[in-house]
Order: structure tokens, then C-alpha cells, then sequence
């Protein structure tokens, strides 16, 4: 056995082999990078990293190669690995370790473990993983927030131990073929089933947004009073100085001529009728 090999071996073991545990993988294979493909489910919730941890993958995989392999299905597809993949290809690699998928999985099965892997891969922080959550979840989540401010997540989490609800279910949108929920409510407890963390993980993670969120909802309140106050102060400035002008311009009539006067009342009469009807 190549000392290569022996590494990749080595590395699925350590690396990934906690993910892939429950999935039937084949022996590892070495092969061009034109043979794979990116999943297409992978860019709707992660897409490609570029920070320090992908530069220094990338020094790495430069000076080593690929040492945990790639994840695919048979039909090239990739699992896992999506990060390390670009890399190859950008570094041009002739050839990278591949365990092929030798369990069959349905959509939703393909979905959870690449979100899973992703997720245990990345080391996400609080608000990516926030992030995540909503791009699964694009209708439900807003909806399981203002349900949390209500109360209810607490009521639907107590119905769930007991029973009445299960698992998060995923089915195909026909307008894009990604992949969303299914009608079934959001709770942090589904939520920590489909992406493999413990609910009191996500339940701080959602306080935290909603703190953030909160705060920021309350600044956004208290700038639009302020600037409803500053208008309404313009707007009562702008009526005195308008009164202040109406009563100088009738003290000048009073002063003036009696054939200006009585022209002025009969301004005055027309001006009245008009504000009158406009109540």
C-alpha cells in the first residue's frame, strides 16, 4: 500500500469518518477532478468559502495534496468536500482521493448530510449558522421567530417530546429543484435533528438573533419617533410663521385706505368659505 493511501485512509478515519459513518462508502480512489461535479444543493445553503481557513487549506493542499478524501456518488456528484474540490482545480491537480457513496439515499438524506458535513467542517459561528437556518427554512423561520416572541416554540417543543411531531420532511420546489421544508412547524428541535447539534446549541444561537434583531428592531423605532418629532416640530414652526405673516398683512389693511379695506373683507369672505368647505 502507497504511503499516499495509507494518509488518505488515515485522515478518513480521523476526519471524516464521523460523518460518513452512517453512509456505505467504497475503497478510496484516486482520479482527475474533471470526473466530479459540485452538488447543486450546496451552493442554495453554503456556497464557497473565501477566508483564512480556505487560504489555509489552500497552503496546505499546495504543499501536500488532498489528504482527507472527497466524498461522491457514483454519478460524480459530490457529497463532501466542495471546498477542497474548487481548491484542486484551482491549484490543478491531476488527480484527488474519492470514496464513492455505495448506500442508496433519497433527496432528503443527500440534503441532511451535506448540510451536516458542512456544518461539522466549517466551525460556524452563531449568526452563519443563523444564516443557514434561514436559507433552509426561507418561509418557517420568520414565522418560529415570532412565534418564539409569543411564546409558542415552548408549546410546540412540549407537544413534540410527547410525541405529536416528528423530524423536519424536505420536498423539491418546482421553480428552481432546490430544496425547502415541507409544512411541518419549525422548532429548534428540528432544527438541531437536520443539522446534527443539540437544541439548547440552537436555542442559544436563536436568542442571540433575537436579541440582535430586537435591538435593532427598538433603534429603528425610537430614529422614526425622533424624526416624526422633528417633523412635527417643522411642520408647527412653519404654521406659526405663516400665522405670524397673515396677522401682520391685516394690520397693514387696517392701516390702509377705506376702498382697500373693504376690497381686503371681501378677500377675506372668499378665503373663509374655502377653508370652511375644506374641513
Amino acid at each position: 500500500m502507497s504511503k499516499k493511501l495509507e494518509q488518505a485512509r488515515a485522515a478518513t478515519k480521523t476526519v471524516a469518518g464521523e460523518q460518513s459513518s452512517r453512509l456505505l462508502l467504497s475503497e478510496i480512489e484516486y482520479l482527475h477532478p474533471s470526473e466530479l461535479r459540485a452538488n447543486k444543493h450546496n451552493a442554495v445553503f453554503f456556497g464557497i468559502e473565501d477566508d483564512n481557513r480556505t487560504e489555509k487549506l489552500r497552503t496546505d493542499i499546495a504543499a501536500r495534496g488532498i489528504l482527507v478524501p472527497l466524498i461522491a456518488k457514483r454519478d460524480g456528484t459530490l457529497m463532501a468536500g466542495h471546498r477542497r474540490f474548487a481548491i484542486a482545480e484551482e491549484l490543478g491537480l491531476r488527480e484527488v482521493p474519492v470514496q464513492w457513496v455505495l448506500s442508496p439515499l433519497t433527496e432528503e438524506e443527500e440534503v441532511h448530510f451535506l448540510i451536516k458535513d458542512n456544518a461539522y467542517r466549517r466551525q460556524l459561528s452563531a449568526e452563519e449558522w443563523v444564516q443557514l437556518y434561514q436559507r433552509m427554512y426561507p418561509e418557517e423561520f420568520a414565522t418560529m421567530m415570532q412565534s418564539e416572541r409569543r411564546g409558542g416554540t415552548r408549546k410546540h417543543e412540549e407537544s413534540m417530546q410527547e410525541g405529536k411531531t416528528n423530524t423536519v420532511r424536505f420536498a423539491k420546489k418546482s421553480q428552481n429543484d432546490s430544496v425547502s421544508p415541507s409544512s411541518t412547524a419549525l422548532t429548534p428541535k428540528v432544527i438541531a435533528e437536520a443539522t446534527g447539534q443539540h437544541v439548547r446549541v440552537v436555542q442559544k444561537q436563536l436568542k442571540q438573533y433575537k436579541e440582535k434583531h430586537d435591538s435593532t428592531d427598538l433603534d429603528t423605532i425610537k430614529s422614526a419617533k425622533q424624526q416624526s418629532l422633528r417633523e412635527s416640530s417643522r411642520a408647527e414652526k412653519a404654521d406659526i410663521e405663516m400665522l405670524t405673516v397673515l396677522r401682520t398683512n391685516i394690520k397693514e389693511v387696517l392701516r390702509s385706505n377705506e376702498t382697500t379695506r373693504k376690497k381686503a373683507v371681501d378677500v377675506l369672505k372668499t378665503s373663509i368659505k374655502s377653508l370652511e368647505s375644506s374641513f
